[in-house]
This record gives structure tokens, sequence and C-alpha cells, in this order.
């Protein structure tokens, strides 16, 4: 099955920023499996639930003006996929990392992110 690995790592990428609790778990039901799972050095989660929350607490603690982003096109093959991202201002960024993503269908089956 092809994929459009750079859209639905940027649909990752929207639901990161989103700080809108409804908006947000719309986007993360349109983009994830109902059994996806997310791990990252400070979390390791099962369904969108879980994955719901801890994103939402995680933008409740976004200071104002800082967002994610990519760093570079996106890099898939098969059913997955790896990209950079950063977080902060453009060009001033305060974190960064890079994932990679297990696609099932159109949708994300599992996440993981390393932090630099």
């Amino acid at each position: 099955m092809s994929h459009d690995y750079q859209a639905i790592v940027e649909k990752f990428i929207d639901v990161a920023n989103e700080a809108d609790d409804t908006r947000r778990r719309a986007l993360i039901d349109a983009l994830f499996t109902e059994d996806a799972e997310y791990c990252d050095p400070d979390a390791q989660l099962v369904g969108r639930d879980a994955i719901d929350a801890y994103l939402g607490r995680l933008s409740k603690n976004f200071p104002p003006g800082l967002s994610f982003g990519l760093t570079a096109k996106v890099n898939g093959h098969h059913d997955q996929a790896r990209f950079s991202w950063q977080f902060g201002r453009p060009g001033a960024a305060v974190a960064g990392g890079t994932d990679v993503i297990i696609i099932e269908g159109q949708r994300v089956k599992r996440l993981h992110a390393f932090f630099n």
C-alpha cells in the first residue's frame, strides 16, 4: 500500500500543536488507530484516550508562541517513516528530536519519539 508519509506526519504535528481539547481529540481519532501505541522517554501509552490525555497535558504547559515543526522532509518506505522535528519559535528551537511511525492502513499504529 502506498502512503503519503509527509501528509500523515504533518497531521501528527497538527495534533501535537492543537491546544483545543475537542479539536485535538477529533484529529487523534482521524489519525491514530484505536489501539495505537505512543512511546517517548517519558511515557509509554496505548490507545487514543491515553495519547489524547498525554498530549493535552503537554499542550497546557506550552509557553505562548512555541510550537512543533518539521526540520526536514519525511523519509518513509513500506509502512514506516521517520521525521525530525523541533519545538520552539521559528529559528529558535528549545527542543528537538526524531520520531518513527508505523502505519496501518492510512493511520498511525505506533509512534516512537526520541528526544535530542
